[in-house]
């Protein structure tokens, strides 16, 4: 009987290790999510105005 409560214990302790990991890993990913974002438009809003007067000379120099 001994045996089987220090089992079931082990069980529980393991599943609610798990259950911690894959929170931990659920904000590790949301915190990389939030910085790419950040990073995107720091680049658009830094860059996109020099990339749209390259994209406009290039099409203005295109015959047709």
């Amino acid at each position: 009987m001994l045996e089987l409560i220090i089992n079931l214990h082990t069980w529980a302790a393991q599943r609610h290790a798990d259950i911690q990991e894959r929170g931990a890993t659920a904000v590790e990913y949301a915190l990389m999510v939030g910085l790419i974002a950040i990073a995107i438009v720091t680049a658009v809003s830094r860059f996109g105005a020099k990339v749209q007067s390259t994209f406009n000379s290039v099409a203005n120099t295109m015959p047709g």
